[in-house]
């Protein structure tokens, strides 16, 4: 299955860019934090140097996050809409 990706950074309140990533994936059995285990391990693999990452999916017609909670409380404050950059095999 094709995964899409957006590897991307956000200037933080220190002045510092951390480095985030995003997969469009959902968990089918329920178990959202083993596949974004998964997820970021092939990501780093990949050659992907991040802090924070999540999940997104739609969840009754609103995209919803599953991840690093100060990622996932900016992504759903900011109304992220998705910009993959990136597509990894899974």
């Amino acid at each position: 299955m094709r995964i899409n990706v957006a590897y991307m950074s956000q200037a933080a309140t220190d002045g510092s860019a951390k480095r985030f990533v995003v997969f469009e994936a959902r968990a089918l059995d329920g178990n959202h934090q083993g596949l974004l285990k998964q997820l970021s391990e092939k990501a780093r693999a990949m050659g992907m140097d991040f802090e924070w990452a999540a999940l997104a999916f739609a969840n009754e017609g609103r995209l919803a996050f599953f991840g690093t909670p100060a990622l996932t409380q900016h992504l759903a404050s900011t109304r992220w809409v998705p910009s993959w950059t990136h597509t990894l095999d899974h």
